[in-house]
């Protein structure tokens, strides 16, 4: 099996040791340079990498990767893609070689702080490693590999992992146009989510909310993000929050919404219901394929909140102002009816 690791690259010479030494065990190794004035490419030549460059104007992610793919020798079997500032795991090659699939799915590490940190801030699923033909990369930005016109086997690749170090110092706000241009272009779910999250950070709320508004109307949208946009319209409108995080359930009931709902109700010391939406969503295991999703809300946070939820209840039920609140049994019977269907 002949396996290639491919990147594009532009002025990350600080990245080009790590990235060499975690993916040397490759049988080819390509840059494809996008115009770096600093040492990146003596570096890597030096390194025994071949570096070929390539001009994309106006720029374009997948116009830069499509073209480093077609750089690559007829021959190879797997053709891993990687950024510079990710590395691969020990033993990777030796996973890879057992796979027989087309494309090939992997856990995928972020962190935003050091080198040797061991414990990432997020890890998801991702697919950058497929066979030498039958691909080609889509999207203007956030870009995405997919199968060319012929059906593909997807399979997961039990111990390999990616790793990404970004460079927390690299401006990104040659991105933020980039981000609104994929947004006019496609106008889905994946580019709205990504839209949101530009608009957000800049403070751009009442945009944002068209955003998500619009990403609900179209009929395209998936259950599952139509409903955390919802939850995301909650947290930009608190006074509705309680409703739009309602709807969001009734829709496609998701550990983030659930737990947004537990969080709002301990912080009114409404121990039942924070002990009910904790429950509810510690329960959900399967974790959400949604780029809408929320890390936090994956480790210990549910359980956390309705420990100390009912722990709180325990308390007022033993104190002299008890009294059975009906209502509350009530509201909770009415939601766990009414949500009954989307938890068998």
């Amino acid at each position: 099996m002949k396996i290639a690791v491919y990147t594009i690259a532009l002025n990350e010479e600080k990245f080009v040791k790590r990235w060499y030494e975690s993916a040397k065990n490759a049988d080819y190794l390509l840059i494809a340079d996008t115009g770096s004035t600093d040492k990146t490419k003596s570096i890597a030549k030096k390194l025994g990498i071949k570096v070929i460059d390539i001009s994309i104007k106006p720029w374009r992610f997948d116009d830069a990767r499509n073209a480093a793919l077609a750089l690559l020798p007829d021959d190879i079997d797997y053709c891993v893609s990687m950024d510079m500032d990710e590395t691969l795991s020990e033993g990777w090659r030796e996973c890879l070689e057992k796979m027989t699939g087309d494309q090939i799915e992997y856990r995928f590490n972020v962190t935003f702080k050091d080198e040797e940190e061991k414990h990432p801030d997020e890890t998801f699923i991702n697919n950058r490693i497929h066979k030498r033909h039958g691909f080609r990369w889509i999207y203007l930005m956030h870009e995405a590999i997919v199968p060319d016109r012929i059906s593909s086997k997807l399979e997961f690749c039990e111990g390999l992992e990616v790793s990404h170090h970004p460079d927390i110092e690299k401006s990104r706000k040659q991105y933020n146009q980039m981000v609104e241009d994929a947004y006019n272009e496609y106008k889905n779910s994946r580019y709205s989510i990504y839209y949101f999250f530009e608009l957000t950070k800049n403070n751009r709320n009442a945009e944002a909310m068209k955003v998500l508004k619009l990403m609900i109307k179209n009929k395209e949208t998936p259950k599952i993000d139509k409903a955390l946009a919802y939850m995301a319209l909650g947290a930009l409108k608190p006074r509705l929050k309680v409703f739009y995080f309602l709807k969001s359930l009734s829709i496609y009931p998701t550990r983030e919404t659930y737990t947004q709902l537990a969080i709002n109700y301990y912080e009114k010391e409404k121990w039942f219901r924070a002990y009910y939406f904790g429950k509810k969503a510690d329960s959900i295991k399967i974790k959400t394929r949604s780029i809408l999703k929320i890390q936090t809300v994956w480790g210990f946070l549910p359980f956390n909140i309705m420990s100390a939820a009912k722990h709180n209840m325990w308390l007022f039920k033993w104190s002299k102002s008890y009294k059975l609140n009906k209502k509350e049994i009530n509201l909770a019977s009415h939601i766990s009816h009414k949500f009954k269907l989307f938890n068998d």
